[in-house]
């Protein structure tokens, strides 16, 4: 198999991971954006 290849595939679930991270922390970053909406100005 190629060396780069290998790589790639290695690095194929670090990828998946980060996009679940980053999906997980934009939901809460709306949800906290939302709540701030909401939520009265003190």
């Amino acid at each position: 198999m190629h060396p780069l290849f290998l790589s790639l595939l290695h690095l194929l679930p670090c990828v998946n991971l980060h996009r679940l991270y980053f999906s997980f922390y934009l939901l809460l970053h709306s949800g906290e954006l939302a709540f701030s909406l909401i939520s009265p100005i003190p």
